[in-house]
């Protein structure tokens, strides 16, 4: 089944799995036929590179999103790994809709441990390499976000995601579809 204008699948099946039962067939088949391919071409650089690449998330669900917020493992519940995200841009007398995708990426023999705790690990650089070479966001290129405390100090938040890949898509609408 597909969503309109998007051709983003429901896969409504995909979800009803663990992440840990998903193959990297599953997590792939979640995503955008676009992005997808494109999330191939990513992985089959990185593997040419020497690293075993490996999707750890592609979609979640609202509660994964909220899980992951909990555990501080994402800053957001409007990511683009949870389907039913969408923004809204303005583009004239028309809004553009925009969906995304969005998959985490890692060297399946380190996860996020070892040398891969650094955000500085050469995994992480070339999956930002191979993203961008792609057409795709990194999460690595994120800006630390500055806010003042209820100490009045500033605090930096280093919120690079240097496993994150995700690409978004835009539908235009009259603005009147969604005033009815």
């Amino acid at each position: 089944m597909q969503t309109p204008k998007t051709g983003l699948s429901s896969h409504s099946g995909q979800h009803s799995k663990s992440q840990a039962q998903k193959s990297q067939q599953d997590l792939l088949d979640e995503l955008h036929p676009v992005f997808r391919h494109k999330v191939e071409l990513i992985l089959a650089d990185l593997q040419k590179l020497g690293w075993q690449p490996k999707i750890i998330f592609a979609r979640r669900t609202e509660e994964q999103q909220r899980d992951a917020i909990r555990r501080g493992a994402s800053h957001t519940i409007l990511s683009w790994h949870v389907q039913n995200t969408i923004g809204l841009m303005p583009a004239g007398a028309r809004l553009q809709v925009v969906r995304g995708n969005a998959v985490d990426i890692v060297d399946g023999r380190y996860g996020w441990q070892g040398k891969a705790a650094s955000k500085d690990f050469e995994f992480w650089t070339d999956l930002g390499s191979a993203a961008h070479k792609h057409g795709c966001q990194w999460g690595g290129d994120w800006k630390p976000v500055r806010r003042k405390g209820k100490d009045g100090k500033i605090h930096v938040r280093d919120q690079r995601d240097v496993a994150h890949v995700q690409m978004f898509f835009t539908e235009e609408r009259e603005v009147d579809e969604f005033t009815v």
